[in-house]
């Protein structure tokens, strides 16, 4: 009986060990066939690409034919839904609208004849890079950065727009350079004045004139990588500046706004009491100043930062002597435009402007990353509104150097972004040239393990860029640059 039920259950176990090896099979036969089935689609949407690319490309060559055949009609548009990445239809060169840029490579000499440099006078060389968010400004400040000798200050105006506006901190660019409605808007002659002169003390070391929101900025802490020349004093500031910023700020969002808009009426009655009023938390604690405007809170917020004003003087005394030693003195700006380099070359001989650009397409594509968010606010996370309000902050910028250039030989240039990352070690030479100033060994280290990852990440922005799209910024912003829209 005992044996029988042995067998039995040998057997059962037989049955099941045929029936698990049978599953498994019937498993991997499927998992084979679902590899197979999706190796192959994968080959078929390949295939349907290059044949969708290569129909786009006979389109686009019928239709510059075309508008060849027939002068002064535009070129036959482009059936194209925008929404499909062509990555492999067309060169990202051909839709820069960098039309009069630098292709492939240029010689130290080239650039030397293409651009006038002027000799400085005794004393330090200073310089101004003004560019644009997502134009990677930073790039030309880290050579500064990287310099013995050498002092570099990235963004100092967010701090300097809270001080004289009473607005939150880390203030979109867009909404100083823009108006709501997309449309330029130029500096009034006070605020570009009072940003020239926060500009001026700092290239002159004069942080006695810096308002305490610079200089109390989380920009020291989170820009520390374009900063480290000025470790230092952000060694110094890690005490208590921070908790600070995070107390005082708070006291003024009942009178002011909270974000940065010229057109609320809050925004100019705040620029009158905290900055012509009150000194832009420059001048210490609030000492009751007959003016009815300024409320509790407005004096509270003054003495608050004057409180952080104190606590800071030894960090002021370390950043004064760091600075009084350096040769070269270099800021790094994206929110204020090219304007409030005129009074700082008018009555300094040694300071000078490069002038940062980047495709718009790339610029664009960057900033329509943030749609529905803050930094969009202006731009609706529309690539072409955000490539408008680019190009025609360039443009502006470009016609304020060009005059500043006429006046004053030698002292401005501008610099593509592409241009330089194609030709790092020439536009490198240049650039300590234009600033003469020696190249220091830490710089060379740094462009020659900087620029092969930055070549390789330039033209990122194409793989996820619509043709269509990318066709009309690059035509919208040559009629704005240029007077005319290039076809293929």
């Amino acid at each position: 009986m005992t044996h029988k039920r042995s067998e039995t259950l040998c057997d059962t176990s037989k049955v099941f060990g045929k029936t698990f090896i049978h599953k498994m099979r019937i498993k991997i036969k499927r998992t084979t066939i679902l590899l197979v089935s999706l190796a192959l689609l994968t080959v078929y949407i390949k295939l349907s690409r290059i044949t969708i690319n290569s129909d786009e490309k006979r389109e686009l060559s019928a239709s510059s034919s075309n508008s060849g055949s027939s002068a002064g009609e535009p070129p036959h548009p482009l059936i194209y839904d925008g929404k499909h990445v062509m990555p492999n239809s067309i060169d990202p060169d051909k839709l820069d609208p960098h039309i009069k840029h630098d292709k492939g490579d240029i010689t130290l000499e080239e650039l030397m004849k293409k651009n006038a440099i002027a000799p400085f006078e005794p004393g330090p060389h200073k310089l101004l890079i003004v560019s644009y968010r997502a134009a990677d400004g930073t790039l030309l400040g880290e050579l500064v950065d990287n310099s013995a000798h050498a002092m570099h200050v990235t963004e100092p105006l967010d701090g300097t727009y809270t001080a004289m506006f009473g607005s939150r901190d880390f203030i979109v660019p867009e909404d100083i350079l823009n108006n709501k409605d997309g449309t330029l808007r130029i500096l009034p002659e006070g605020e570009r004045d009072a940003v020239a002169n926060v500009l001026g003390d700092i290239l002159d070391c004069k942080i006695e004139g810096i308002p305490t929101d610079v200089l109390t900025h989380p920009y020291w802490f989170r820009k520390m990588g374009s900063q480290m020349s000025n470790l230092p004093l952000i060694e110094c500031l890690k005490t208590s500046t921070l908790v600070f910023h995070r107390q005082c700020r708070p006291l003024m969002m009942k009178d002011c706004p909270g974000r940065y808009d010229p057109s609320l009426p809050k925004t100019p009655t705040c620029k009158t009491i905290l900055w012509d009023l009150l000194g832009g938390s420059r001048s210490g604690e609030y000492e009751g100043k007959p003016d009815s405007t300024v409320t509790e809170s407005v004096k509270n917020y003054t003495n608050c930062m004057a409180d952080a004003r104190q606590k800071i003087e030894r960090c002021e005394r370390i950043m004064h002597t760091y600075c009084s030693n350096t040769n070269l003195r270099g800021i790094t700006v994206v929110r204020t435009s090219m304007d409030v380099a005129v009074p700082l070359m008018e009555k300094d001989p040694n300071f000078r402007v490069i002038h940062l650009v980047r495709n718009p397409q790339a610029v664009a594509a960057i900033r329509s990353k943030y749609e529905n968010n803050s930094q969009s606010y202006y731009g609706l996370g529309d690539p072409m509104r955000e490539a408008t309000m680019y190009c025609q902050q360039v443009k502006h910028d470009r016609e304020v150097r060009e005059d500043l250039e006429k006046k004053y030989p030698g002292h401005t240039v501008e610099i593509g972004y592409e241009d330089f990352i194609s030709n790092p070690i020439s536009y490198t030479e240049f650039f300590f040239r234009f600033v003469d100033f020696s190249i220091d060994s830490d710089v060379s280290d740094y462009i020659t393990a900087y620029a092969p990852l930055l070549q390789k990440e330039v033209n990122d922005w194409f793989a996820d860029a619509p043709y269509n799209i990318a066709r009309d910024i690059r035509d919208q912003c040559n009629v704005l640059w240029y007077g005319k829209a290039y076809g293929f």
